[in-house]
C-alpha cells in the first residue's frame, strides 16, 4: 500500500459477522500482546481488522495500540497474503510500545506466510 494511502473500506474487515467467521472458523496465532486471526480471504484481496478491548487499558491506550497496529500494517501490507486477518490486542499491548508491537506483528507475519 502507498504510504500516503489511508485504510479504506475495501482493506479494512469492518462488519462484525466478519470479525465473528474468523474467530469461529480462522486459525489462531497466539503471541505474548497479540493473537492473530487468518481466514481465506473472502473478496480476493487481504483485508485487516483490529480488536481492542477494555483490558487494554482506558481509551487514550486502546486508541494508541490501535493507531500503532494499523500504521504497521500500512508498511507491510503489500507484502501479506490474501487472507482476512485480524489481530486481538492482549491486555499488555499498551505496554509494549511501538517497537514491541512491530516484532510482534513481524513474528506473528512471518508465522502466518509459513502456514499459507
Amino acid at each position: 500500500m502507498d504510504p500516503g494511502v489511508g485504510w479504506d473500506r475495501s482493506r479494512r474487515l469492518v462488519r462484525s459477522a466478519d470479525h465473528e467467521r474468523l474467530r469461529k472458523t480462522g486459525r489462531r496465532w497466539p503471541g505474548r500482546h497479540l493473537v492473530a486471526l487468518a481466514a481465506p480471504a473472502e473478496l480476493g484481496c487481504a483485508r485487516v481488522g483490529w480488536a481492542i478491548s477494555r483490558k487494554v487499558g482506558g481509551a487514550v491506550q486502546r486508541n494508541q495500540v490501535r493507531r500503532w497496529l494499523r500504521e504497521l500494517m500500512r508498511h507491510r501490507y503489500g507484502a501479506l497474503p490474501v487472507l482476512d486477518l485480524v489481530f486481538i490486542a492482549r491486555p499488555g499491548a499498551a505496554t509494549a510500545g511501538l517497537d514491541g508491537l512491530a516484532r510482534e506483528v513481524d513474528g506473528l507475519l512471518f508465522a502466518l506466510g509459513r502456514a499459507a
